[in-house]
């Protein structure tokens, strides 16, 4: 599943298109939604990978043009 959310004046909402300052939230993605995060996107293979990665740890990474959040909750 993926979601787009921005802040506005009062909160943060659900947003239908991705711009600055947005947030990528994705969640258990199907492989369609895997082509879309890498096309759509831009989001590096490398990243896919790291989010699909059940060992990976919770991080951040910040670069020139975006940052990441890797953040594993328990189920």
């Amino acid at each position: 599943m993926i979601k787009i959310w921005k802040q506005n004046e009062l909160s943060i909402v659900q947003s239908a298109i991705l711009e600055r300052g947005s947030w990528l939230q994705v969640v258990d993605p199907t492989p369609l939604e895997i082509t879309s995060l890498e096309r759509e996107y831009g989001v590096e293979p490398e990243t896919i990978h790291d989010i699909l990665d059940v060992d990976e740890r919770s991080r951040s990474e910040r670069e020139e043009s975006h940052s990441i959040i890797i953040y594993r909750v328990p189920t």
